[in-house]
């Protein structure tokens, strides 16, 4: 069976073994039709407008941006539009990346944590603080995908605000309610996700949306747009129906995060391991293949993955020292290992990397093996090969 590791293909002996696969649908037929139509209700929206700006997703995630970009630019023009990537707390993108990203040569700025305005407060008690650029903004086009997060429920909406255009504090104080076991999956009632939707709401007046669902193979099935909220409500009826599989528990998972860039660092491969490990029983072992051509991928959670002697240590230093970015990973990280072992393939990390959490396999196939002599030849498995999309329902 092929599984995608990075920007490549590796071969691994799973045949026979049940495998979690989506329920995929075709990508949308003439998709450039139907971008028109989901867009012509931007035309109202645009009227008495002067200064735009659109949220467009990083690197990191796989949005085909340059596939309606050029779409939502021309409806623009006479207006004064910009691109704005909505990067949380990720690094900035290249003028080669923005212009990949973008299709072409557009104005656009990077997001800057350090240029916010508080707006107003959540009733979780978040502080809400949003780039000035958008706070000038006459309109605001929230772009991106929607598919599941392993606590705010889902992406897409108003998540393209908090975290995308939000200061620290505020990404850091949102995510904090990640603790609440309210906040999993493949829920919309959660302590983040309400918290991100009361944020979106300071804005909900001045802001259009337009979201896409995709298939596994990243083609387009599906195009969302008008309110910030319903528009986005819709794209998770089509994530449901697609990307939520019954399952039940297993010794052995082998998953892969669906190849680049969702295993870009380990910082966005995390997301599969928390899918995979929904459906690996107690004391099983989980296989995860992810590449992480970029590292760890945040510099934070990088120093506590290498410094952590315990897998109890992140855990009970996090309650101690208060909710951080990147550490949040690691306490997650560290509760699935006390659960699992984790197998991580990757020829990138170096050998030996935190192994107080991992077990850095460079081949595929000895990861397996090596698993499999854990568990025994008898023992249940399940293949995920698009673990960073896929949710197991176990229930």
């Amino acid at each position: 069976m092929e599984l995608k590791l990075g920007k490549r293909s590796v071969n691994l002996p799973l045949d026979g073994y049940e495998t979690l696969l989506p329920n995929e649908l075709p990508p949308l037929d003439n998709l450039d039709d139907r971008i028109e139509e989901a867009l012509s209700s931007l035309d109202d929206r645009i009227k008495g407008v002067k200064r735009v700006s659109i949220l467009v997703s990083d690197i990191t995630r796989p949005v085909p941006t340059n596939r309606f970009f050029s779409r939502i630019w021309k409806r623009l023009k006479g207006l004064e539009a910009f691109a704005v990537f909505g990067l949380g707390t990720h690094r900035e993108q290249s003028p080669a990346e923005a212009r990949d990203l973008l299709g072409g040569d557009y104005p656009y700025i990077n997001h800057d944590v350090n240029r916010c305005r508080f707006i107003g407060r959540t009733s979780y008690g978040t502080d809400v603080e949003v780039l000035e650029d958008i706070l000038a903004s006459d309109l605001v086009i929230a772009t991106g995908n929607v598919e599941f997060h392993y606590f705010a429920g889902y992406t897409g909406g108003a998540k393209a605000i908090l975290p995308g255009v939000c200061s620290i504090k505020t990404i850091a104080q949102n995510h904090g309610l990640m603790l609440d076991s309210s906040s999993v999956p493949g829920s919309l009632s959660g302590a983040v996700r309400r918290d991100i939707d009361e944020a979106g709401g300071f804005l909900k007046d001045k802001t259009y949306l337009f979201n896409v669902v995709l298939n596994a193979r990243k083609e387009i099935v599906g195009v969302f747009s008008g309110d910030l909220f319903e528009a986005h409500r819709e794209a998770v009826r089509l994530v449901d129906k697609m990307y939520k599989v019954k399952a039940h528990p297993v010794d052995l998972v082998v998953a892969s995060c669906g190849g680049f860039p969702k295993d870009i660092n380990l910082y966005q491969a995390h997301k599969a391991l928390e899918n995979a490990a929904l459906a690996v029983k107690e004391g099983g072992v989980i296989v995860l293949l992810a590449e992480c051509l970029e590292g760890v991928g945040h510099e934070k959670m990088e120093k506590w993955l290498l410094s952590a002697r315990t897998v109890d240590e992140p855990i009970e230093r996090l309650k101690e020292e208060g909710f951080q970015l990147g550490p949040h990973k690691v306490m997650r990280i560290a509760s699935i290992r006390k659960r699992a072992r984790i197998f991580l393939v990757s020829g990138s990390l170096p050998e030996g990397f935190a192994s107080t959490f991992f077990e850095i396999f460079r081949d595929p196939k000895e990861a397996f093996e090596r698993a499999l002599s854990i568990v025994g030849s008898n023992a249940s498995v399940l293949v995920m090969p698009y673990a960073g999309s896929t949710l197991p329902d176990t229930r």
